[in-house]
This record gives structure tokens, sequence and C-alpha cells, in this order.
């Protein structure tokens, strides 16, 4: 070899190095980066935001995998005569690719968790799905330069697939919170799985039923524990109540076999000052009768007097005070009434 070969080779090697020095460090940075966009706790709350930041964990983990897979096809790319033989190195790489980015997905989960965020089996899974559509989509693009465009196309579908399983439950969220605008001044009536998530249970378990239904298909079946005020709270809902004039909802007590004593109902409004600034009534209810509870415009008069903001509305609280046994409720058509 002469002077001129091994000037070529060593000047070839240094770029070599140079390039695959400056893919180390891109790859750390976006590593570094994609951890802090993980773990820094987000400013937002509500089930919009969360739905929000859902949708991102697929693409944020697709786009990890497929600057892995194409860097990793780069640097030491499969050329052969057979065309079956890279798309198998091509699968390897993509499996390895894709464990890999599963496991960091479930550990930066648990690292959430002891960070202040919750853990979430959603996330996790939306991390795999997006990792894997983006390997499946990058296999399909070598099979159309390839020219196996049937297999191009199947893998773009698979693809597509995966990003929309991962999709699914935050854009229904999103959708719900969009048909709480078109639903008001309506503010419950089950019709939906999702529209579950627009309550927070505390000691006690909320479903849908078809049974004591008095508006739509559905219900929302409620059982109590015996705890001191087991209760449901609506936390996403239109909060300017300033145009209606009551509240009501249809509800309907289990008449349980060994007593039909009354239970003393509580329905609770809490405005944007939280505790200082909320408005309760108290019902009693019969078991084994359909009641209306009701807030009546002169007790909205009085909130209003009250300096309880009617615009700013945060929670609606529906408990039971301390039943001794655990209790089972419907509750149905939960609606404001305008002025």
């Amino acid at each position: 070899m002469d002077g001129g070969e091994r000037v070529e080779n060593n000047t070839r090697n240094y770029h070599s190095v140079a390039s695959l020095e400056k893919v180390v460090t891109w790859t750390g940075c976006v590593i570094l980066l994609v951890v802090l966009a993980l773990l820094i706790p987000i400013p937002f709350t509500g089930r919009s935001a969360s739905a929000l930041g859902d949708l991102v964990h697929a693409p944020l983990f697709g786009s990890l995998a497929l600057v892995w897979i194409a860097v990793w096809q780069r640097l030491w790319p499969t050329t052969t005569a057979q065309h079956w033989r890279p798309l198998g190195i091509l699968a390897w790489r993509s499996v390895t690719v894709w464990v890999c980015l599963s496991g960091f997905g479930v550990a930066m989960e648990f690292a959430q968790d002891v960070m202040g965020r919750s853990m979430s089996r959603h996330d996790a899974i939306s991390n795999s799905l997006g990792a894997a559509a983006a390997l499946v989509a990058y296999t399909g693009w070598c099979c159309f330069r390839q020219r196996q465009r049937s297999l191009a196309l199947f893998c773009l579908a698979v693809a597509m697939t995966a990003v929309g399983f991962s999709w699914a439950a935050p854009v229904r969220i999103l959708l719900d919170g969009a048909a709480i605008h078109t639903q008001f001044p309506q503010l419950a009536s089950f019709e939906s799985d999702v529209e579950l998530t627009r309550w927070y249970c505390r000691d006690c378990e909320l479903r849908r039923s078809r049974s004591r239904v008095t508006e739509g298909r559905f219900s929302g079946e409620i059982d109590f524990a015996a705890t001191d005020f087991p209760a449901i709270t609506l936390i996403d809902f239109a909060g300017d109540w300033s145009g209606y004039q009551s509240f009501a909802a249809d509800v309907y007590l289990a008449k349980p076999d060994d007593s039909a004593q009354p239970v003393l109902m509580v329905v609770k409004l809490i405005d944007v000052h939280g505790e200082s600034g909320n408005y309760q009534r108290e019902v009693h209810l019969t078991p084994g009768v359909r009641q209306t509870v009701d807030i009546s415009p002169a007790a909205f008069d009085s909130m209003a007097k009250q300096g309880i903001n009617l615009k700013q509305l945060r929670f609606v609280d529906i408990g039971i005070v301390a039943p001794k046994q655990p209790t089972r409720l419907w509750i149905d058509n939960v609606r404001l009434l305008p002025r």
C-alpha cells in the first residue's frame, strides 16, 4: 500500500470516528432531554392535560426508536446480494431496539412515581406501541425501497394500528371533554363509560347501570362503603353556572332487606376558593323511592350573596353521611335548569 492509499484510509477512518462521536453525543443529549421530559412534574392538571400528555408518549418513543434503528443501519449497513438477509438482520435489530426502549419506558414510569408524577400502565404500553410502530414503519420503508410494495403497505397498516391503539384512550377523553360543553347544562347522564372518568370516587365504587334510568339508556350505580362520608366528586364539568337558577339530580336509594331507615345525602358545591367557598344541601333519602334532589333558585341567590363564585365552581360532591352498612344508590340526569 503506497502513501496515498494510507492517507486516504486514515482520513476515512478519522471521519468515521468523528461521525460516530457526533452520533453518540447527539444520542446522549436526546436521551437526557427525554428523561427530563418524562420526570419533570407537569404544571397542568385535569383530564384534558393528562390526555394530551398521554398522546405524546407514542410519538416520543417512536422518534427514539426511529433514530436508533436508522443510525444503526447507517453506521453498520447490511449490504448483501440476497434481499432476505438484510431484512432478517433489520428484524433482529428492531426487536433489540424495541425490547430496550420498552424496558426504558417501564423504568421511567417507576421513576415518575418516585419523582411525584403518577405511574401509568397506559403510558408504558403507549411507549412500547410507539416504538413498535416506528420500527415497523422503518421496515416498511426498507421494503418499499426493495420494491416489495405489498409488504411495505402491510407494515404501514400495522404501524398505524399500533399508534391508533395507543391514542384511543386519550382521544376518547379529549372528545368527552368537548362533549361536556355540548351537553351542558346536563352535567352527567352516564351514557358513555368514559364519562365515569369525570368523577373521583372516595370510599365508593361508581359504574354504569341499566337500572333506575330516568334519562337515556344508562344510570350511575354507586356502592358506598360504611365510612364517615363516602362520596363521588364531579371534577370535570363546565364551571360557569351564573346563567342558571337550580341544580337537580334523580336518585334512587336501594331498599335493604333488614332496614328501611332514611339516609342523609349531602350535595356540596365548591368554588375556586375551596372549602372557604362552598354550599351544601342535605336531603333525607327514603329507601325504595325515586327522588329528585335539587338546589333551589333561592339557594342559588343566597350563594351569590354569600360570595360563592358561581362562575368558577370546581367540584360537585355527592355523598351520604356515615352509612351503617354498605349502601347502593342510583343517580341519573344530573343537570342545571336555566333562569
